[in-house]
This record gives C-alpha cells, structure tokens and sequence, in this order.
C-alpha cells in the first residue's frame, strides 16, 4: 500500500512535530545561537514508520521502553523544504504551523551560521517564538492564538507580536525576559549593599 500525502499529512496532525529548535552555545553560529527546522511524527507501528521512510525519507529513531516502544521519523532541512510544501493543502490542526515553517525555511541560508544579517536573525527569532507560542495552547478551533498587536521590547527594542492566548507579554523571548530579571536582581543586591554600608 502506497501511503498518500493525505495520510502522511493527518499522521502529523494527529502525532506529528512541526517546529525550530534553538540550540544555544554554538561557537560557529551568530551569537551563540543555531536554529534547525523541525518535522517528526511518532509511531508505535514500526512496519508503517518504515513504509513512510521508504516513501518520503528521514531517519528512524525510538524512545520509550522496550515494552512500549514508540518509533519517531525525523526529516532533514532539504526533506522537510520539498514534502512539507506537498502536505500543506490537507494539513488541518498544524496548517499554521506549517506556513510559518515553510517562510523560515524560504529565507534559511545554507552556507552557514555566521553571516547571517541581523535582519534575518530578528526573523528567525520571530519564527521561533511564533510557533513557541501556537505549541502552548491545547488546540482549538475557537481558541486558536491570534495577533492582537506589537509591542518593542524594553531589553533589545525589536519589535515583536503579541498573540491573544499571552496578551501580557512584554519581553519578545525567554532571553530578553531572563536579562531583565537578572538586571532588576542585580539592581536590588547593589542597592542592599549601599543600605548595608549607610547603616555601618
């Protein structure tokens, strides 16, 4: 049996991962920081895990224990930029998901990490942070995230969208949210120390 697109696309609905990971430390990235596409879909039934693998690409890899193994298919950057444009059009529950992927991906260089504009890196933070926050919420139909504006953020000053499942954020990502707790935290041990010695 020849698995379709069709299928392939409710698979990954239903069990499937479309994301950017962010891997940080990255001595030959720009600024430490390396963004990788993401596309995975999980499985307990290896022959069919094998079947798309046959099909479509990617690499098997399992987790879990030996009695409930779950089999889990991940494709590389160039498999993920020429299947996902074929699954788009019967994807439902990760349509969105899907488009903000495939825009990282139109504008991904692949000649390396280290000059990469700033322009780019605020955009692939943006992707970044987009799908974050649509993978935060239990989906919806009625409750699906929706942009209600921007904000600048107080620590770098890019500006980013605020979505209506976070009206109250204020940072645009983790980094900027810990920057601001470890100012105000520095803030108040140097303002103990001057109480300190004016009590001395």
């Amino acid at each position: 049996m020849e698995i379709t697109y069709q299928y392939l696309a409710g698979l990954i609905d239903g069990e499937g991962c479309l994301m950017i990971s962010k891997a940080t430390r990255i001595a030959e990235a720009k600024r430490g920081i390396k963004f990788c596409p993401v596309m995975s879909v999980a499985n307990n039934y290896l022959p069919l895990m094998e079947k798309i693998m046959l099909q479509f690409g990617g690499k098997i890899r399992n987790q879990g224990k030996p009695i409930q193994k779950v089999y889990n298919i991940y494709f590389s950057s160039n498999e993920i930029r020429e299947l996902l444009p074929k699954l788009l059009p019967y994807l439902i529950v990760k349509k969105s998901q899907a488009e903000i992927l495939l825009s990282y991906l139109e504008k991904m260089q692949q000649n390396g990490y280290r000059n990469i504009s700033d322009e780019l890196f605020a955009f692939y933070e943006e992707c970044y942070e987009k799908l974050k926050q649509i993978k935060r919420i239990r989906f919806d139909y009625d409750k699906t995230p929706k942009e209600i504006g921007k904000l600048i953020c107080p620590i770098c000053k890019k500006e980013f969208i605020v979505f209506s499942n976070h009206p109250h954020k204020k940072f645009c990502s983790t980094s900027c949210k810990l920057k601001d707790c470890w100012t105000r935290s520095n803030a108040r041990i140097r303002q103990d120390k001057l109480d300190l010695v004016n009590r001395n």
